[in-house]
């Protein structure tokens, strides 16, 4: 006894009709998947743009913190005989309260990128060498020695500083 197929009692057009169907099927189960994975990848771009943010600012911050480190030491070092002594004291302080605020932001810069531990350190290691050079320029100051704040100054503190600010700048750009 053959066996009938389960279509074979249908005309061509219903045939053709139920293939349509099938289609507008198979293309909404399509789309919904298409749809579930553009909102996950929707969701991980804005993930991406927030963490790009937070890392501009935190590397705007540190920018900030060395910018206004360099005007303590500046001004400090320009600072008249008479009055060194106080304001350096005073600065010195400042550039230490400056020094904790920009380790924090390595801090924070770390937590968002944590494979990038070991540049970071690097970082962190030669921000020390220039809040090291700048106490020192404050120090020298402080004991009115002009000459020695001059030199400290200028063969310490200005190319460990440029040194940090473009470190910063080269790992900013990666």
């Amino acid at each position: 006894m053959p066996r009938e197929s389960l279509f074979s009692n249908l005309s061509l057009a219903g045939k053709i009709t139920l293939l349509v169907g099938l289609m507008g099927v198979v293309s909404m189960a399509i789309i919904g998947y298409a749809m579930v994975h553009m909102r996950q990848m929707d969701e991980q771009y804005r993930t991406l743009i927030s963490l790009e943010s937070e890392l501009a600012q935190s590397f705007g911050r540190t920018g900030v913190l060395l910018g206004e480190s360099q005007r303590i030491v500046h001004a400090a070092h320009s600072a008249s005989q008479g009055a060194a002594a106080p304001l350096a004291a005073e600065a010195s302080q400042r550039l230490r309260t400056l020094q904790r605020e920009f380790e924090t932001e390595l801090n924070d810069i770390a937590k968002d990128i944590p494979h990038q531990g070991r540049e970071l350190m690097g970082l962190r290691s030669r921000s020390q060498k220039v809040f090291d050079a700048g106490d020192q320029v404050l120090d020298a100051a402080t004991k009115g020695y002009k000459e020695a704040a001059t030199t400290l100054l200028y063969q310490a503190f200005e190319p460990a500083l440029l040194e940090l600010k473009q470190d910063l700048d080269a790992f900013r750009n990666r």
